[in-house]
């Protein structure tokens, strides 16, 4: 059970590393800059109808790019990888980026629902963060699976 916890983070370190960096970033940003990123008013629902769209662009091409690297899972060297554990990082980077994505959606689509839900502070901040993951992610495994590709392409 240790050696696959082991084996998990050492596959996922740049996943890790990532998401830490970005959290950093959001944290630097909030304490030393006076104009929040979160301050906006966001409960209008244009607004939350705008974020849901591109929450769902996001998730769309995520999914595309997923389909991408299954399909390139045929390929003799992306094999060899594959069963070595080494796509784990670009796979769950779409994962991660995906479920961040879809946690925008849920939040959006219950402030459509119901709108005074978007008073609370704490709602629309997690939203923000997810929002922000979710886009730090997906940039990260569009970075991936151009890399794949150029393997693909090489060999």
């Amino acid at each position: 059970m240790k050696q696959t916890r082991k084996k998990h983070f050492r596959r996922n370190k740049w996943n890790i590393a990532w998401f830490v960096s970005i959290v950093l970033v959001i944290m630097t940003l909030e304490v030393l800059t006076d104009a929040s990123l979160f301050k906006f008013s966001s409960s209008n629902l244009e607004f939350q109808s705008d974020l849901l769209k591109v929450s769902s662009v996001f998730a769309g091409f995520l999914y595309t790019s997923m389909g991408i690297m299954a399909g390139m899972i045929d390929k003799e060297r992306i094999n060899k990888l594959n069963k070595g554990g080494y796509l784990d990082n670009y796979f769950n980077a779409i994962y991660i980026s995906i479920s961040f994505q879809i946690m925008v959606i849920i939040i959006s689509v219950i402030i459509i629902l119901r709108p005074s839900i978007a008073d609370f502070y704490l709602v629309i901040t997690i939203e923000h963060i997810f929002l922000i993951l979710g886009i730090a992610f997906f940039v990260k495994s569009v970075w991936n699976v151009i890399s794949i590709i150029e393997k693909v392409r090489n060999s």
